[in-house]
């Protein structure tokens, strides 16, 4: 069985996208006392597989074409009665590169996976523009990891995902091991289960392409925090990308930053901003 969403997922495939205006610059591996150290080399903290967890069934499209339920995102009610996210027409998979087409696991309550649609856009722009081969790649409030697991499909030699709930950093670690198997040893995955200003604080760059994508409860003076301690970490010419509510403003970025582009999808936004080279 399955139920619409609601409209504050920010989930809007059916709504159109549209370029927002963007104005001039604006002035724990899983476990407790996991190291946040980048690795030095792509051989580096090789992330262990985890057992599975045999109560969460795969998930899968629920059409019906009786329903009177917008296209985005569906529920599914799993075997325990715990409902879990999916986007309409397909499950949450690897989209392209060395692991594409590999099926993730997606956590019950507390995410909110970054649909199909959005993530095609925004690595069709990474690709276009060269950033992902071989870059050093930082996923911050990772949920199931699909950003940067997507990034290392398609030519990133590191990634670490950074994600506070113990429950989705142990999907995002399974993940991990699946897109691992895949590449083989050219790229090293971490998981953190760590707060992500607690990582910040103690990790060490640089990091060539940053994905931020906050709960929307999240408020814009913790975000500029954040973005303030994630700045000294970035590579010259990273790409940082934040997802947001729609209806959010522009993000406050620290001087390091420039904001480059935005552009709307439905009820989600993405804000670039890149530092200097």
């Amino acid at each position: 069985m399955f139920a619409c969403a609601g409209a504050s997922v920010g989930v809007g495939d059916a709504l159109g996208d549209a370029v927002l205006a963007v104005g001039p610059p604006l002035g724990d591996a899983v476990g407790e006392g996991a190291s946040a150290a980048q690795p030095d080399s792509a051989m580096a903290a090789r992330t262990a597989p985890t057992t599975m967890d045999e109560n969460l069934v795969p998930l899968r499209a629920m059409p019906n074409p009786r329903s009177k339920c917008s296209p985005g995102l569906i529920l599914e009610v799993d075997r325990g009665g715990r409902t879990r996210h999916g986007y309409r027409g397909g499950v949450t998979r690897i989209i392209a590169g060395r692991a594409g087409s590999i099926v993730l696991d997606v956590p019950d309550a507390g995410t909110r996976p970054t649909s199909d649609r959005v993530r095609e856009s925004l690595f069709g722009a990474l690709e276009s523009s060269d950033a992902l081969h071989g870059a050093a790649v930082l996923d911050l409030y990772a949920g199931s990891g699909a950003l940067a697991l997507e990034a290392v499909s398609r030519g990133a030699t590191s990634a670490d995902l950074v994600e506070k709930s113990a429950r989705a950093a142990t999907i995002a670690q399974r993940n991990a091991a699946r897109v691992e198997k895949a590449v083989g040893p050219d790229a090293s995955i971490r998981v953190h289960r760590s707060s992500v200003d607690a990582f910040l604080r103690t990790a060490r760059g640089p990091f060539d392409v940053v994905f931020l994508d906050p709960p929307y409860d999240v408020g814009e003076t913790e975000l500029a925090s954040t973005l303030s301690l994630l700045a000294p970490l970035l590579a010259p010419g990273a790409d940082v990308i934040v997802e947001r509510s729609s209806r959010s403003p522009q993000p406050s970025l620290p001087a390091a930053l420039t904001a480059t582009r935005g552009k709307r999808y439905g009820d989600t936004a993405l804000w670039w901003s890149t530092t200097s080279d």
